[in-house]
């Protein structure tokens, strides 16, 4: 499936027929290193909900059109990490998400999911307060992590991965 544009979220949700209106989408890319560990952040205390659970980078589309230009805008603005040090290798999945928001409560989220790897740089924390952490887990050690330590997605994304790609860096994986 290709999707990197708002557009084609809103088709693709009209081909299911999904037919909620009161939701926001975001982005979010699974981070594997060269070394095959997959990088997740630790949201920090000034993060709007999830306080404390792990997961992949990202956060909402706004406005953009673009989801793979937001996406890489928000790689370098919590890893500061140069578009040209990641690469968007593919979509993994669209998948429908709540989260209880600090101070506007339940939240619908539809998350665009896209796996990538980092070519180059050393990924820092770019947001200070809204990401306590970063933790680089192997797929083993990812799939041990007790679900209260996950966000609400990255529990979804887990195992969406696992079903499609097991134990294997989804790029090692022969088509």
């Amino acid at each position: 499936m290709k999707i990197k544009t708002r557009q084609d979220v809103l088709d693709y949700l009209s081909r299911i027929n999904y037919l909620k209106k009161n939701y926001r989408i975001a982005v979010e890319a699974l981070i594997f290193t060269p070394d095959g560990r997959l990088l997740l952040e630790k949201r920090g205390p000034e993060a709007r909900d999830e306080i404390g659970k792990l997961e992949g980078v990202g956060g909402g589309l706004g406005e953009h059109a673009d989801l793979l230009e937001k996406l890489r805008s928000e790689v370098y603005e919590e890893l500061k990490i140069e578009a040209s040090g990641i690469i968007i290798d593919r979509f993994l999945e669209i998948r429908q998400v709540q989260f209880d928001d600090r101070e506007l409560g339940w939240q619908e989220w539809m998350v665009v999911s896209y796996l990538c790897r980092i070519l180059r740089g050393d990924p820092q924390i770019g947001k200070e307060g809204k990401i306590e952490s970063l933790h680089y887990l192997t797929l083993d050690e990812l799939y041990q992590v007790p679900k209260e330590q996950l966000s609400n997605s990255t529990i979804i994304a887990r195992t969406i991965y696992r079903s499609l790609y097991g134990n294997i860096p989804y790029y090692e994986v022969r088509s």
